[in-house]
């Protein structure tokens, strides 16, 4: 079977990276729900440079996450963005 469609709800037999991935806490659920909000926080220059991470922890905390929290998270999260802008940078040069 096709690797992409292993995940039970396409057919498949596995388990669905939605389902192992997702955050097990409330404030990471809470995170993963408002970070496409941050998407207004974003350093760029000549592309993505990164978030403006005292905006980010400030928006979190007003919306419930603990700062500590999002401290905590926000540095991968700026990462994972980072590497999927580069991704997609790379795929439009091809």
């Amino acid at each position: 079977m096709d690797k992409a469609f292993t995940c039970a709800r396409f057919g498949g037999e596995g388990a669905c990276p939605q389902e192992q991935q997702r955050p097990r806490s409330i404030e990471g659920r809470t995170f993963v729900e408002l970070m496409p909000m941050l998407n207004g926080q974003i350093r760029a220059g000549m592309g993505f440079v990164g978030f403006d991470i005292p905006a980010c922890l400030e928006f979190l905390e007003l919306s419930g996450v603990p700062r500590r929290v999002a401290a905590m998270l926000l540095p991968f999260w700026e990462q994972g963005f980072t590497e999927h802008f580069e991704e997609t940078r790379k795929d439009g040069e091809k």
